[in-house]
């Protein structure tokens, strides 16, 4: 299976290279003008493309003009609609309007951004498509690093199911509060808890007087904290504190993708708990740490990564873009797995796999829509991992729909979430 892609976005190019690998030989560009000369030179070279994957925004020439001119030299050449190429357009949720347009121009079906393994998995068996293991790697990997990463994939996986892998550290203070909240505990027996840790017992002080949760009197002990706070904001902060020192790296390469990547979990922590407190107050207890720890598999990749590369695993060293887009593609199976190992209930499995697309599964439940939710929220109001990131018009996303929210209301939302985030700012540091 021949596959073409063409994206002016370096790491949205990247990750669609490193997906359909899989499933066949592939060639990437990076414009349109360069998408049609490598159609026409494969039908001349009678090794025609089975699939083109076509980003709608390209500054020479965008992708309904390619489509367009690709279906044109089609039928200059009479093929049968039977033999001709499949065309998928990829584009972000705020270019969804123009896909009509698209369908009406000959397109076969669409991809928004941002994807993921399992929406491409999805979407191939849906058009016919079914990966090829035998099928060779990019045509372009001039630097030879693709082939490499989804070896190593494999490899780690494998090393994965032997247990021998060292997993983040388990949030085993944070379960023991969950625990006890389950159970009832009084302000005491959380005290006796965090005192058993006096870091985080002092960092739990400190925070509670800070700008965002002072009251009219500083806490002196971790009592009074507990007691000004009540246990579900103490929850929240023991549940930062905790999780913060899984976002510090050695390698200096990393540094920055961490800080991001903290943030942006920080943020889609506190997304969570605005969403539920009007649309789910049921599971107003969860929902935080939800948030917080739903992109755990960036952690773990990340930590792969470096050891890998300490230990010289990749011929020439992998860019960064390379980088972040083999940790988006896997980084919601190797979650999963980390929630499994950690014994974390089901449903941080499906939030893990699905946050991107929760119609991925057939029963998407109301937590997977929040975290989903709040994961856009994030990114709209500035705390995207990568850069140029768009979540799109939020108020028209599925999970708007689902959860019955208005503009009006998450835009509130958004504006809450960035006051909470400038408040906490010098905090967890």
């Amino acid at each position: 299976m021949k596959i073409l892609i063409a994206d002016d976005e370096m790491v949205s190019r990247s990750k669609l290279q490193t997906i359909m690998s899989r499933f066949g030989q592939c060639k990437a560009v990076a414009a349109g003008t360069e998408a049609i000369g490598a159609f026409e030179q494969a039908w001349e070279a009678e090794a025609t493309y089975d699939l083109v994957m076509l980003d709608i925004s390209m500054p020479d020439l965008d992708g309904p003009e390619v489509l367009t001119r690709i279906r044109t030299f089609e039928r200059t050449q009479k093929v049968p609609e039977s033999r001709r190429t499949v065309v998928v357009m990829v584009t972000s949720h705020a270019e969804r309007d123009h896909i009509v347009s698209c369908l009406q121009r000959g397109c076969n079906d669409y991809i928004v951004k941002p994807f993921s393994m399992e929406t491409i998995r999805h979407k191939m068996s849906r058009l016919k498509f079914h990966g090829d293991s035998t099928a060779p790697t990019n045509e372009d990997n001039g630097h030879g690093s693709t082939i490499d990463v989804e070896d190593l994939i494999r490899e780690v996986t494998e090393q994965f199911e032997r247990d021998e892998i060292t997993l983040p550290t388990s949030p085993r203070l944070t379960m023991a509060f969950r625990q006890m909240i389950l159970e009832g505990a009084g302000f005491e027996q959380f005290a006796d808890l965090l005192r058993g840790d006096p870091a985080v017992a002092a960092e739990l002080i400190r925070v509670s007087n800070s700008a965002l949760y002072r009251g009219v009197e500083e806490s002196q002990s971790v009592e009074h904290a507990i007691a000004r706070l009540g246990t579900g904001i103490t929850e929240q902060i023991v549940a930062s504190i905790c999780h913060r020192a899984l976002f510090v790296q050695k390698q200096k390469r990393y540094a920055s993708l961490l800080e991001r990547l903290w943030q942006h979990s920080l943020a889609t922590g506190h997304a969570c708990d605005l969403i539920v407190a009007e649309v789910a107050p049921e599971i107003q207890d969860e929902a935080f740490t939800m948030g917080l720890l739903h992109d755990v598999g960036w952690l773990l990749l990340i930590q792969i990564l470096s050891e890998l590369e300490l230990k010289r695993r990749f011929r020439d060293g992998m860019p960064a873009d390379e980088r972040i887009a083999m940790i988006e593609t896997h980084h919601g199976d190797f979650g999963a797995r980390v929630f499994e190992k950690w014994a974390f209930p089901d449903k941080y499995q499906q939030i893990s796999r699905f946050h991107h697309d929760p119609a991925m599964t057939d029963n998407p439940t109301t937590d997977l829509w929040v975290v989903h939710l709040a994961n856009l929220l994030a990114i709209n109001a500035g705390f995207a991992i990568g850069e140029n990131a768009d979540a799109g018009a939020l108020h028209e996303s599925d999970a708007a729909q689902r959860l019955n929210l208005s503009e009006e209301s998450l835009a509130a939302m958004g504006d809450q979430l960035q006051e909470r985030m400038a408040a906490l700012d010098g905090l967890l540091a």
